[in-house]
């Protein structure tokens, strides 16, 4: 609630390096003055390489993750709530799957606190490891979630 005030907020993994500052100016320009976008973020570094229009799946995501032995902890929770998304009717792919370390969120849009409510109660659902809640949590809203492939990094990745 401390952020509800501001027109727009980013967070970003300070590990990943400085943002480039002209990089959200023009996307906060470009996707939520000049669209009508509620959230972006960076399509997930993994998957760059692929087409556009090729598809992700949740189980690659899974693999990932269990190269993290943070994330190892809690393997059964995470496959437990996968199946779980999937049994109720959730897809297991997705063309834009996002990576969870650079948001820019649009704080007057209409539908962006019921993006961040579902997206919280999948984490309390999931576990730890946000790309995999993430995946579920955008799918009711894909019209409102923008995934770009630009560096918004002020180092090269």
């Amino acid at each position: 609630k401390e952020l509800r005030d501001f027109d727009y907020t980013v967070m970003f993994d300070s590990k990943a390096g400085l943002i480039n500052e002209g990089f959200v100016e023009g996307a906060i320009q470009t996707l939520f003055v000049n669209n009508t976008f509620a959230m972006t973020m960076r399509e997930h570094w993994f998957y760059q390489n692929r087409k556009k229009d090729e598809y992700e799946s949740i189980w690659n995501e899974y693999e990932v993750a269990m190269q993290c032995d943070r994330y190892k902890i809690q393997k059964d929770q995470y496959k437990s709530y996968i199946d779980e998304q999937l049994s109720r009717g959730f897809s297991h792919k997705t063309k834009d799957h996002c990576a969870c370390g650079f948001i820019i969120r649009n704080m007057k849009h209409p539908k962006i606190k019921v993006i961040d409510y579902t997206w919280y109660s999948h984490v309390l659902q999931c576990g730890i490891e946000d790309q995999i809640s993430f995946f579920f949590a955008k799918q009711p809203f894909m019209d409102y979630i923008y995934s770009f492939r630009d560096n918004p990094y002020l180092v090269k990745y």
